[in-house]
């Protein structure tokens, strides 16, 4: 599946990514299973399943040294370094097993994060984050902090409601805050992997704009 992050010199970075491990297969096969079973009369898949708590240290393991996890934190950590200054505030939402964070920590960024998962604080200790919250995006989190920038790596293409969702991230910015995101690009591309990791859709360039200067957010 392709990829993009958004940037001012170069609008799409698109890359390919492949599963990291046979469990990791197994286990969205498995959640796609569940995903059916939880369907509305009418045929719809249930919204907002994704990855649960168990297979994330699956992932963990696959992820150092892995070319396209690696790649992609080169490019986040490429973009917080052009867009957010030096020693800026970070909440990543939807942090998983904090790869990212960890990267981003390392740059010397204050980071915290946050999961639908109660995993997310054994993981940010596992990496030395003092600050993880645990709440869905979907309701308006109980965090009083703001934050000068807000990553969203692969997070919204998993949710129905994606504007709700960015709303509220962004109620967590300080005036003038960032977002930085990554989602699966281009709708033509749909096949049966998005359905396998719960998509609920891919954007384009337009699509993606038009999700940010609805939640009030300028494109750089």
């Amino acid at each position: 599946t392709s990829r993009w992050l958004m940037n001012q010199e170069n609008p799409i970075q698109s890359f390919t990514v492949f599963l990291p491990h046979t469990d990791v297969r197994r286990h969205i096969q498995a959640t796609l299973a569940r995903k059916k079973s939880m369907s509305s009369k009418n045929g719809e898949l249930a919204p907002d399943v994704t990855f649960h708590a168990p297979y994330f240290s699956t992932i963990s393991q696959s992820e150092k040294g892995h070319f396209w996890f690696e790649s992609r934190n080169k490019i986040i950590a490429d973009a917080f370094g052009r867009y957010v200054k030096p020693h800026a505030r970070i909440l990543e939402i939807g942090a998983g097993t904090c790869f990212v964070a960890s990267s981003l920590q390392h740059l010397g960024y204050y980071v915290t994060v946050s999961d639908v998962h109660e995993d997310i604080f054994a993981f940010a200790k596992q990496c030395g984050i003092g600050r993880a919250h645990c709440f869905d995006l979907m309701n308006r989190p109980p965090v009083r902090e703001r934050f000068d920038a807000i990553g969203l790596f692969d997070v919204i293409e998993h949710l129905t409601d994606d504007l709700l969702a960015m709303h509220n991230a962004v109620a967590m910015l300080q005036p003038k805050g960032k977002v930085v995101l990554t989602v699966p690009a281009h709708p033509w591309l749909w096949s049966r992997s998005d359905e396998l990791a719960c998509h609920q859709r891919r954007y384009t360039l337009h699509s993606l704009k038009t999700l940010a200067t609805h939640t009030g957010l300028r494109v750089e």
